[in-house]
């Protein structure tokens, strides 16, 4: 009996020196690990458009997973940034100077930036006639109308 009791004994020290039977308080699992920022967020750049005229979307490139993109200022009316893909698209309704406009793709482990580069050109039409080819100077600024007598013109320009 003696030997029983003591081999009982030896069996719960070595069952609990080598930590088995529950949760002892002294070891968790490691942490994952952290999710790496996106990187090398681009966009075709410089980038000029019409107002009244949609855009061909522009898409962008980054390395690394996207939760959420964001843009600061607010791009030209008309236009939009898809918060989930990136993708900048619609129709410009207002011409604009040229602008610097701040993308930031972001997730977890932090963010990126690339400044895009956008202006929107306006359009007008000679009233008094209709002349295709007709050519104008205004500052340093020089065109010819269209077919439809219609011309572009940059926001800010003389």
């Amino acid at each position: 009996m003696a030997r029983l009791l003591v081999a009982r004994m030896l069996a719960v020290v070595f069952i609990s020196g080598c930590g088995g039977g529950g949760d002892s308080g002294g070891s968790n699992p490691p942490p994952p690990p952290a999710t790496p920022a996106p990187s090398a967020l681009s966009y075709s750049s410089p980038q000029s458009a019409t107002a009244g005229s949609a855009i061909t979307a522009l898409n962008p490139t980054v390395t690394g997973t996207v939760a959420s993109y964001a843009v600061s200022p607010a791009l030209p009316a008309g236009l939009a940034l898809n918060t989930t893909t990136g993708v900048i698209s619609g129709t410009p309704t207002t011409p604009t100077a040229p602008g610097t406009y701040t993308v930031t793709a972001t997730n977890a482990g932090g963010n990126t930036t690339f400044g895009l580069q956008l202006q929107v050109n306006g359009t007008g039409t000679f009233m008094d006639s209709i002349v295709s080819g007709l050519g104008f100077t205004s500052g340093n600024v020089t065109g010819n109308t269209d077919a439809n007598g219609r011309f572009t013109y940059q926001a800010g320009s003389n």
